[in-house]
């Protein structure tokens, strides 16, 4: 697992968690997604959050087995997770983590971008 989250970071995860699937919002995705080294193989399934191999590739996933499942796809571009937020989601989840939400979407998903790389290296 990586390396541990700070308290903030922390608690808008749990919070998430502690909601049914059924009722995490499109901003809620983005965080299981943003932080998936974070949750659990369980936790990761409950959500539909594709490993990160899975979500780059667009081939398959992982499934709690460890059996690989097919999930169709071309293998496409290796985007961000956030790239695929609206920019409504984007600005949302880039305030939660306190990060400039006002400037071009690119600009947002790099900021966002390094603060994980920065938390991963804590």
């Amino acid at each position: 697992m990586a390396s541990e989250l700070n308290p903030q970071d922390r608690q808008a995860l749990d919070a998430v968690l502690a909601k049914k699937p059924n009722e995490i919002t499109e901003s809620d995705k983005a965080l299981l997604r943003a932080r998936r080294s974070y949750l659990t193989e369980a936790e990761r399934k409950r959500y539909g959050v594709k490993t990160q191999k899975a979500e780059n590739q667009g081939t398959s996933t992982h499934t709690e087995n460890g059996e690989n499942a097919s999930q169709g796809g071309d293998g496409g571009d290796e985007q961000s997770a956030y790239a695929q937020l609206s920019r409504q989601d984007l600005v949302q989840l880039a305030k939660q983590r306190g990060v400039k939400a006002n400037g071009k979407s690119d600009d947002i998903i790099a900021a966002l971008e390094a603060q994980d790389a920065e938390n991963a290296t804590e």
